[in-house]
Protein backbone atom coordinates (compact mmCIF):
# COMPACT_ATOMS: atom_id res chain seq x y z
CA UNK A 1 0.00 0.00 0.00
CA UNK A 2 2.05 3.30 -1.63
CA UNK A 3 -0.76 5.40 -0.86
CA UNK A 4 -2.23 6.01 2.80
CA UNK A 5 -4.64 8.95 2.16
CA UNK A 6 -8.53 7.77 2.63
CA UNK A 7 -7.41 4.50 4.61
CA UNK A 8 -8.33 3.96 7.98
CA UNK A 9 -5.56 2.77 11.30
CA UNK A 10 -6.70 1.35 14.53
CA UNK A 11 -3.91 2.18 16.71
CA UNK A 12 -3.92 0.06 20.38
CA UNK A 13 -1.98 1.92 23.34
CA UNK A 14 -2.53 4.85 21.02
CA UNK A 15 -3.39 7.42 23.69
CA UNK A 16 0.76 8.08 24.56
CA UNK A 17 3.89 7.84 23.36
CA UNK A 18 4.89 6.07 19.80
CA UNK A 19 0.96 5.15 19.70
CA UNK A 20 0.37 8.61 19.56
CA UNK A 21 3.12 9.74 17.34
CA UNK A 22 1.53 7.01 15.07
CA UNK A 23 -1.62 8.42 15.11
CA UNK A 24 -0.18 12.26 14.67
CA UNK A 25 1.53 10.69 11.23
CA UNK A 26 -1.38 8.94 10.32
CA UNK A 27 -3.41 12.26 10.39
CA UNK A 28 -0.50 13.72 8.59
CA UNK A 29 -0.42 10.53 5.76
CA UNK A 30 -4.24 11.69 5.04
CA UNK A 31 -6.00 8.67 7.42
CA UNK A 32 -8.51 8.12 9.36
CA UNK A 33 -7.64 7.05 13.04
CA UNK A 34 -9.16 4.99 15.55
CA UNK A 35 -6.63 5.36 18.58
CA UNK A 36 -7.56 2.35 21.35
CA UNK A 37 -6.20 3.28 24.76
CA UNK A 38 -7.21 1.78 28.63
CA UNK A 39 -6.32 5.02 29.96
CA UNK A 40 -9.77 6.99 29.28
CA UNK A 41 -8.48 9.92 30.46
CA UNK A 42 -5.40 10.07 28.19
CA UNK A 43 -7.93 8.63 25.66
CA UNK A 44 -9.96 11.92 26.02
CA UNK A 45 -6.91 14.14 25.69
CA UNK A 46 -5.30 12.76 22.70
CA UNK A 47 -8.37 12.40 20.91
CA UNK A 48 -9.58 16.12 21.50
CA UNK A 49 -5.91 17.25 20.57
CA UNK A 50 -5.76 15.45 17.46
CA UNK A 51 -9.78 16.41 16.19
CA UNK A 52 -8.45 19.75 16.51
CA UNK A 53 -5.53 18.85 14.66
CA UNK A 54 -8.03 18.51 11.91
CA UNK A 55 -7.86 15.13 11.68
CA UNK A 56 -10.46 12.43 11.39
CA UNK A 57 -10.09 10.91 14.69
CA UNK A 58 -12.09 8.11 16.94
CA UNK A 59 -11.26 7.17 19.99
CA UNK A 60 -12.34 3.64 21.84
CA UNK A 61 -11.41 2.51 25.28
CA UNK A 62 -9.96 -0.66 25.41
CA UNK A 63 -8.48 -3.44 27.62
CA UNK A 64 -6.48 -5.19 24.19
CA UNK A 65 -5.29 -8.19 27.03
CA UNK A 66 -9.35 -9.17 27.11
CA UNK A 67 -10.81 -10.29 23.88
CA UNK A 68 -14.05 -8.94 24.14
CA UNK A 69 -12.76 -5.53 24.06
CA UNK A 70 -11.06 -5.95 21.15
CA UNK A 71 -14.16 -6.79 19.52
CA UNK A 72 -16.17 -3.71 20.88
CA UNK A 73 -13.11 -1.61 19.09
CA UNK A 74 -13.27 -3.66 15.41
CA UNK A 75 -17.01 -3.51 15.33
CA UNK A 76 -16.77 0.37 16.54
CA UNK A 77 -13.65 1.07 14.57
CA UNK A 78 -15.65 -0.43 11.08
CA UNK A 79 -19.01 0.99 11.73
CA UNK A 80 -17.30 4.54 12.55
CA UNK A 81 -14.49 4.66 9.09
CA UNK A 82 -15.37 0.98 7.54
CA UNK A 83 -12.33 -1.10 6.64
CA UNK A 84 -9.33 -1.31 8.44
CA UNK A 85 -6.22 -0.81 6.16
CA UNK A 86 -3.68 -0.48 9.13
CA UNK A 87 -3.55 -2.38 12.34
CA UNK A 88 -0.43 -0.89 14.49
CA UNK A 89 -0.82 -3.46 17.77
CA UNK A 90 1.28 -1.01 20.29
CA UNK A 91 -0.12 -1.10 23.65
CA UNK A 92 2.34 -2.48 25.98
CA UNK A 93 3.86 -2.48 29.50
CA UNK A 94 6.36 -3.08 31.87
CA UNK A 95 6.86 -4.80 34.87
CA UNK A 96 8.69 -7.85 36.45
CA UNK A 97 11.87 -8.58 37.91
CA UNK A 98 14.10 -11.52 37.68
CA UNK A 99 12.59 -14.97 36.32
CA UNK A 100 12.67 -16.59 39.56
CA UNK A 101 11.05 -13.86 41.84
CA UNK A 102 8.69 -11.96 39.35
CA UNK A 103 4.85 -12.08 41.29
CA UNK A 104 2.47 -13.90 38.88
CA UNK A 105 0.53 -11.00 38.86
CA UNK A 106 3.18 -9.49 37.15
CA UNK A 107 3.15 -12.12 34.86
CA UNK A 108 -0.53 -11.98 33.70
CA UNK A 109 -0.39 -8.76 33.68
CA UNK A 110 2.46 -7.58 31.15
CA UNK A 111 1.91 -11.07 28.94
CA UNK A 112 -1.88 -10.21 28.87
CA UNK A 113 -1.34 -6.82 27.52
CA UNK A 114 2.03 -7.45 25.31
CA UNK A 115 1.02 -10.81 23.89
CA UNK A 116 -2.12 -11.64 24.17
CA UNK A 117 -2.98 -7.85 23.01
CA UNK A 118 -1.46 -9.10 19.98
CA UNK A 119 -3.30 -12.18 19.83
CA UNK A 120 -6.45 -10.62 19.44
CA UNK A 121 -5.72 -8.43 17.33
CA UNK A 122 -4.47 -10.37 14.93
CA UNK A 123 -7.05 -13.21 15.64
CA UNK A 124 -9.93 -10.26 14.75
CA UNK A 125 -8.69 -7.96 12.37
CA UNK A 126 -6.63 -10.37 9.85
CA UNK A 127 -9.33 -12.02 9.01
CA UNK A 128 -11.29 -8.67 8.36
CA UNK A 129 -8.65 -7.59 6.54
CA UNK A 130 -8.52 -10.99 4.27
CA UNK A 131 -12.26 -10.15 3.76
CA UNK A 132 -12.18 -6.83 2.06
CA UNK A 133 -9.58 -7.71 0.39
CA UNK A 134 -7.65 -4.08 0.10
CA UNK A 135 -3.58 -4.23 0.53
CA UNK A 136 -3.11 -3.81 4.32
CA UNK A 137 -0.37 -3.81 6.71
CA UNK A 138 -0.27 -4.86 10.48
CA UNK A 139 2.63 -3.44 12.45
CA UNK A 140 2.91 -5.36 16.02
CA UNK A 141 5.56 -3.24 18.43
CA UNK A 142 8.06 -5.65 20.19
CA UNK A 143 10.79 -4.20 21.16
CA UNK A 144 14.84 -4.48 20.76
CA UNK A 145 14.04 -6.49 23.49
CA UNK A 146 13.12 -8.89 21.65
CA UNK A 147 15.80 -9.08 19.71
CA UNK A 148 18.47 -9.38 22.98
CA UNK A 149 17.71 -10.99 25.90
CA UNK A 150 17.87 -7.73 28.85
CA UNK A 151 18.94 -9.29 32.14
CA UNK A 152 15.97 -7.16 34.21
CA UNK A 153 12.12 -7.20 34.18
CA UNK A 154 11.66 -10.85 32.74
CA UNK A 155 8.15 -10.72 31.59
CA UNK A 156 8.87 -7.67 29.48
CA UNK A 157 11.84 -9.19 27.32
CA UNK A 158 9.60 -13.02 27.23
CA UNK A 159 6.65 -11.30 26.25
CA UNK A 160 8.46 -9.35 23.44
CA UNK A 161 10.80 -11.89 21.93
CA UNK A 162 7.27 -13.63 21.47
CA UNK A 163 6.09 -10.99 19.55
CA UNK A 164 8.66 -11.30 17.48
CA UNK A 165 8.20 -15.22 16.73
CA UNK A 166 4.43 -14.38 16.42
CA UNK A 167 4.91 -11.99 13.48
CA UNK A 168 7.69 -13.51 11.51
CA UNK A 169 4.68 -16.57 11.51
CA UNK A 170 2.09 -14.41 10.57
CA UNK A 171 4.50 -12.99 7.74
CA UNK A 172 5.45 -15.93 6.34
CA UNK A 173 1.89 -17.33 6.56
CA UNK A 174 0.52 -14.47 4.64
CA UNK A 175 3.31 -14.32 1.92
CA UNK A 176 2.73 -18.30 1.18
CA UNK A 177 -1.19 -17.40 0.81
CA UNK A 178 -0.18 -14.08 -1.32
CA UNK A 179 -2.50 -12.27 1.08
CA UNK A 180 -2.59 -8.49 0.36
CA UNK A 181 -1.45 -7.75 3.93
CA UNK A 182 2.04 -7.49 4.65
CA UNK A 183 3.29 -7.51 8.58
CA UNK A 184 5.88 -6.04 10.09
CA UNK A 185 7.51 -6.07 13.46
CA UNK A 186 8.71 -2.90 15.21
CA UNK A 187 11.80 -3.09 17.52
CA UNK A 188 12.76 0.15 19.09
CA UNK A 189 15.14 1.18 21.66
CA UNK A 190 14.76 3.75 23.94
CA UNK A 191 12.44 6.07 22.74
CA UNK A 192 10.52 9.06 25.20
CA UNK A 193 7.39 7.32 26.40
CA UNK A 194 5.69 6.93 29.54
CA UNK A 195 6.77 3.14 29.49
CA UNK A 196 8.52 3.01 32.90
CA UNK A 197 5.05 4.54 34.39
CA UNK A 198 3.19 1.30 33.53
CA UNK A 199 1.64 1.27 36.53
CA UNK A 200 -0.65 4.35 36.61
CA UNK A 201 -2.64 1.43 34.15
CA UNK A 202 -2.35 -1.55 36.12
CA UNK A 203 -5.77 -2.78 37.05
CA UNK A 204 -6.70 -4.37 40.38
CA UNK A 205 -7.09 -7.76 39.12
CA UNK A 206 -3.20 -8.22 38.67
CA UNK A 207 -2.14 -6.02 41.31
CA UNK A 208 1.48 -6.20 42.12
CA UNK A 209 1.67 -8.46 45.57
CA UNK A 210 5.35 -8.65 45.97
CA UNK A 211 5.90 -8.94 49.71
CA UNK A 212 9.74 -9.05 49.46
CA UNK A 213 11.28 -5.59 50.15
CA UNK A 214 14.33 -6.68 49.00
CA UNK A 215 12.88 -7.88 45.29
CA UNK A 216 10.88 -4.68 45.51
CA UNK A 217 13.99 -2.58 46.09
CA UNK A 218 15.99 -3.52 43.30
CA UNK A 219 12.72 -3.12 41.22
CA UNK A 220 12.75 0.17 41.94
CA UNK A 221 16.25 1.16 41.31
CA UNK A 222 16.15 -0.79 38.04
CA UNK A 223 12.71 1.47 36.94
CA UNK A 224 14.32 4.14 37.81
CA UNK A 225 17.00 3.47 35.62
CA UNK A 226 15.05 2.34 32.61
CA UNK A 227 13.57 6.10 33.21
CA UNK A 228 16.47 7.47 32.83
CA UNK A 229 17.68 5.58 29.69
CA UNK A 230 13.87 6.01 28.12
CA UNK A 231 14.22 10.03 28.76
CA UNK A 232 17.30 10.44 27.18
CA UNK A 233 15.91 8.13 24.13
CA UNK A 234 14.53 9.10 20.98
CA UNK A 235 11.46 10.97 20.06
CA UNK A 236 8.34 8.83 19.80
CA UNK A 237 7.69 10.66 16.46
CA UNK A 238 11.32 9.26 15.27
CA UNK A 239 9.76 6.13 15.82
CA UNK A 240 6.54 6.67 14.05
CA UNK A 241 8.81 7.92 11.02
CA UNK A 242 10.41 4.85 10.84
CA UNK A 243 7.41 2.68 10.70
CA UNK A 244 6.18 4.84 7.96
CA UNK A 245 10.09 4.34 6.27
CA UNK A 246 9.24 0.85 6.53
CA UNK A 247 5.99 0.57 5.54
CA UNK A 248 6.94 2.38 2.26
CA UNK A 249 10.13 0.12 1.75
CA UNK A 250 8.18 -3.47 2.79
CA UNK A 251 10.34 -3.93 5.32
CA UNK A 252 9.64 -6.61 7.89
CA UNK A 253 11.84 -5.85 10.81
CA UNK A 254 11.47 -2.08 11.60
CA UNK A 255 14.65 -0.96 14.09
CA UNK A 256 15.49 2.68 15.33
CA UNK A 257 18.85 2.62 16.84
CA UNK A 258 21.67 1.35 14.63
CA UNK A 259 23.93 1.46 17.43
CA UNK A 260 22.85 -1.17 18.72
CA UNK A 261 22.73 -3.34 15.75
CA UNK A 262 26.12 -5.22 16.93
CA UNK A 263 24.35 -6.54 20.15
CA UNK A 264 21.71 -8.45 17.47
CA UNK A 265 25.02 -9.59 15.67
CA UNK A 266 26.83 -10.58 19.33
CA UNK A 267 23.75 -12.86 19.72
CA UNK A 268 23.23 -14.68 17.07
CA UNK A 269 26.89 -15.09 16.42
CA UNK A 270 26.58 -16.73 20.07
CA UNK A 271 23.64 -19.19 18.68
CA UNK A 272 26.31 -20.25 15.75
CA UNK A 273 28.67 -20.72 17.64
CA UNK A 274 27.09 -22.81 19.70
CA UNK A 275 25.03 -24.39 17.33
CA UNK A 276 28.43 -25.23 15.44
CA UNK A 277 30.17 -27.00 18.58
CA UNK A 278 27.16 -28.99 19.29
CA UNK A 279 27.35 -30.29 15.49
CA UNK A 280 31.34 -30.66 15.95
CA UNK A 281 30.71 -33.03 19.02
CA UNK A 282 28.37 -35.25 17.54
Amino acid sequence: MENFSGKTAVITGGASGIGLALAHRCIVEGMQVVIADVNQTDLERATDDLQKRGGAVFGVHTDVSKQASVEVLLQAAVARFGPIHLLCNNAGVAAGRNAWDTAVADWEWTLGVNLWGVIFGLNLFVPHMLGHGEPSHVVNTASIAGLITPVSMTPYAVSKHAVVALTESLHQRLVARNAPIRAHVLCPGFAKTQIYNSERNRPGAVADISANPATAGASDKARRRIQDSVESGIEASEVADAVFAGLQDNRFYILTHPEMNELIELRHASIMRDAQALGSSR
